[in-house]
């Protein structure tokens, strides 16, 4: 008398992932991805802020510079601060500018110069309004970078 034999299917030796296993994995991946990139985005705005205060401190000691030559502050720039009136005394800084040649934030907006300040009422400030692009009416926003 035979008795059937059953191949008994080791685990070892199955084929392909189950429908399961591979949403687990794509969740596992979209979770991770999500993290990144939201840890990425933090990094990005500080690293804009951080080259906002950097720029502000060079152009400051700019216009420091130019009032010790000619005695004051320079007048002629209007709100936006240009690069032609100051590049003399900027130090090997690069800076972007658009066409009419006002000095960018990493933002994409020309930084702004006031003389007098509302913040240093004896000399000037010059700002960045930030990532929102906002400014408040008498005093600066919270979000504004300036050489205060």
């Amino acid at each position: 008398m035979n008795i059937p034999t059953r191949k008994i299917q080791s685990l070892g030796a199955r084929r392909g992932f189950t429908l399961i296993e591979m949403m687990l994995v794509v969740t596992i991946i979209a979770i991770l991805a999500g993290l990144t990139l939201a840890a990425m985005s933090g990094v990005n705005q500080r690293a804009a802020r951080d080259r906002t205060r950097g720029e502000i401190a060079a152009i400051s000691d700019a216009l420091e510079s130019y009032r010790q030559q000619m005695g004051i502050y320079p007048t002629n720039m209007g709100t936006n601060i240009m690069y032609t009136n100051i590049s003399g005394y900027l130090v090997s800084a690069k800076f972007d500018t658009n066409t009419a040649g006002a000095i960018l934030d990493p933002y994409g907006r020309p930084y702004v110069y006031r003389i007098p300040g509302l913040t240093n009422k004896a000399s000037f400030d010059v700002l960045s309004y930030g990532g929102d692009g906002l400014s408040g009416n008498v005093i600066y926003a919270p979000d504004d970078i300036g050489n205060w």
